[in-house]
């Protein structure tokens, strides 16, 4: 349990993060009630693939959340939020992947300016993004092999990682990750 990735400032600011097993996101402020929680449980101890999508909408100035998981043992990606209404916010800030208490991996990601449908995402997936993707503002692949940069394949924002932090957990330290290889975070 513990942060998957925050975006923004703290009074400001997107965290997917999970408790006792179970997806949350706040968005906004930091108390309890911009907290969204999803009802679903996500399997531990297993790769995941995981989507999250926030929609503003300018009539109201508020927003939604959408977000999906898929694993070996489904054969399509479930719902673990579906349009929810939540706070608005402005994605203007720090990125932080992983945090205190999060133990885990992570294979790549990927971060838009625009609302992404959460099932074309999933189909998507497995798909190599170009740079000069409409509406791609960061792709961090992950396939360096090991060291402290990942390298930013969209706009060269590289994360600087702690040294020994990271490495593809195979013997081919220059390897394309497939589907079922992660990164250590």
């Amino acid at each position: 349990d513990g942060n998957i990735v925050s975006i923004g400032t703290d009074a400001n600011q997107l965290v997917l993060f999970t408790e006792n097993g179970t997806a949350k996101v706040r968005v906004g402020g930091t108390d309890a009630s911009h907290i969204v929680t999803s009802n679903v449980q996500l399997p531990a101890d297993k790769w995941i693939y995981l989507a999250l999508s926030y929609k503003h909408n300018p009539v109201n100035d508020k927003g939604t959340l959408s977000a999906i998981y898929a694993d070996a043992d489904h054969d399509s990606p479930v719902d673990i939020l579906k349009d929810e209404p939540t706070n608005d916010i402005n994605l203007r800030g720090r990125l932080i992947v992983g945090g205190p208490q999060m133990k885990g991996r992570m294979r790549d990601l990927t971060l838009w300016n625009d609302t992404r449908d959460v099932q074309k995402m999933y189909a998507d997936r497995e798909k190599s993004k170009a740079a000069y993707m409409p509406g791609l503002v960061g792709y961090w692949h992950m396939n360096e092999g090991y060291g402290t940069t990942v390298g930013d394949k969209a706009h060269s924002r590289n994360m600087t990682m702690d040294a020994e932090s990271w490495y593809i957990n195979n013997d081919n330290r220059a390897a394309k990750l497939a589907a079922e290889e992660m990164l250590d975070i």
